[in-house]
């Protein structure tokens, strides 16, 4: 019996969020995006949209950028990634299946990258739901 997407993506939100249900509830909000709904369906499953686009951060950033194209979080598959070289120098990092299912669930993802010239980098990566990022900046080059 195979579990689909979506109902793994339930499951693991359901495990991941649990603690914080009754604190969101009594505030009487939701954290993030996870509870949007609207717009199409960027994920594919046939559920409510999780986010147009990924929205990656990068602490202590001297000139690298990256993109995360929303269809690697559809695949769902583990996938290696490179912060651009700056003139100097890479990172390289990778996303798990996992965190793919946690960002498409509308969780922030945070890894950190493999060292190059004597230091990492933390990248946050969010998944930015449709509506709520008009007006915003790139942070990828901040």
């Amino acid at each position: 019996m195979s579990t689909s997407r979506r109902r793994f993506v339930k499951q693991l939100s359901g495990v991941l969020l649990a603690p914080w249900a009754a604190e969101l509830h009594a505030c009487g909000g939701t954290h993030g995006t996870t509870g949007h709904t609207g717009g199409s369906d960027s994920l594919g499953d046939g559920g409510p949209t999780a986010c147009s686009r990924i929205m990656p951060t990068i602490a202590a950033n001297h000139g690298h950028t990256l993109d995360v194209p929303l269809a690697d979080v559809q695949a769902g598959s583990s996938k290696d990634y490179v912060l651009s070289f700056n003139g100097a120098h890479f990172h390289a990092f990778h996303v798990t299946n996992v965190d793919f299912a946690a960002l498409g669930a509308g969780s922030d993802v945070v890894i950190e990258s493999g060292q190059s010239a004597s230091h990492t980098h933390l990248v946050t990566l969010t998944c930015s739901a449709v509506g709520l990022d008009a007006g915003s900046t790139d942070a990828a080059t901040d």
